[in-house]
């Protein structure tokens, strides 16, 4: 197929049939989503002229090997080449007179190098070390990398995007220097070989699901420097066994730990005051935990399917009611005020 105009529109040619796809010289931008879900789109050529990919433009149009970029394109929008699960990219390639973008042994980087955009999720690669020159990695950059099984990142490096390394299922470890001040959203969603990940000394924020379904992990430290456990950043991570967890932490979110069936003791800093939905529901390991101190609220479903779980230690006065597995030992080490029940 062959394409004029001057704008493909958001979506024009979504789940069409199209094989081959050439846009000429007068197109200018190609807006979010306008080749998504292409099934048979193996081919694409981009003329001198365009200036701007939208996001998602490709997105789960999975038989596209290679992209060729043209000097005059100036804008790449976020995850404008984020293909999906099935995707077989091998390759980019930029013009090198192209003043904004460049690529290097087929990964793609803004011109200085200084952001990795994109790495061909089927790249024939082992490992892969990102260059020095590095400093931030968007969103999106390795998923569904699931070759890899080692990436190494620089001490320079600054920040990473969500979902960065989302379905990277060979990878075995990373280590996160200390400049990132933040490991956001499902940054290593479903890394399910990843057996080690070493965190920065301090941290402003850790994502939701950051890690969530990696099933090989087994030992998790949480740095400090910030006040909530977010939502499932553990959940599924079915092989840990232990976690630290940081004074500074004040909540554990809905489903933090839902499904770590492999966890068998947990010590949560004084400073926590609120456990949420299914924090630990699933945990059925889990065999001694402590309520500190300042806590005013459990959710009645906290300890769903904790079977194992024989003791409780409260350490302080609290009066929501929540539910307690069949069999385990409430120790009360504070005082309850008068008419409050523990269970």
């Amino acid at each position: 197929m062959r394409i004029g105009c001057d704008t493909v529109e958001e979506g024009r040619f979504c789940r069409r049939r199209i094989r081959s796809l050439n846009l000429s010289g007068k197109v200018r931008r190609v807006e979010s989503r306008a080749f998504s879900e292409c099934g048979s789109l193996k081919e694409v050529t981009f003329s001198e002229g365009l200036e701007s990919i939208g996001s998602f433009a490709f997105q789960d149009s999975p038989l596209i090997r290679r992209f060729h970029l043209p000097s005059t394109l100036a804008e790449i929008e976020e995850d404008a080449f984020f293909i999906g699960y099935e995707g077989i990219l091998e390759e980019f390639a930029v013009h090198p007179d192209n003043p904004a973008y460049r690529s290097v042994d087929g990964v793609l980087f803004s011109k200085d190098m200084g952001t990795l955009i994109q790495f061909p999720q089927s790249k024939d690669l082992a490992s892969y070390e990102v260059p020095e020159t590095v400093r931030s990695i968007a969103p999106d950059a390795f998923a569904y990398a699931r070759k890899l099984e080692r990436i190494d990142l620089p001490e320079g490096l600054e920040s990473i995007g969500s979902g960065a390394f989302e379905w990277c299922e060979s990878l075995r470890s990373i280590s996160i220097p200390d400049g990132v001040k933040e490991v956001p959203s499902y940054a290593f969603f479903c890394c399910y070989s990843l057996e080690e990940a070493e965190l920065p000394d301090r941290l402003d924020h850790l994502g939701f699901e950051s890690f969530a379904n990696c099933t090989m992990l087994k030992e998790f430290d949480i740095p400090p420097g910030f006040d909530q456990l977010d939502y499932a950043i553990l959940g599924g991570c079915e092989a840990l066994e232990r976690v630290s967890i940081p004074e500074g932490v004040a909540e554990v979110n809905n489903s933090a730990f839902l499904g770590c069936s492999s966890l068998k003791e947990v010590r949560l800093p004084s400073t926590v005051v609120a456990m949420w939905e299914k924090a630990f529901a699933g945990c059925r390991s889990l065999e001694e935990i402590n309520i500190p101190p300042e806590v005013y609220h459990v959710s009645d479903d906290v300890f769903q399917g904790c079977e194992s779980l024989r003791r409780i230690v409260v350490e302080g006065t609290i009066g929501s009611r929540y539910w307690v597995p069949e069999g385990a030992e409430v120790v009360q080490s504070g005082l309850s005020p008068p008419g409050k029940n523990l269970v």
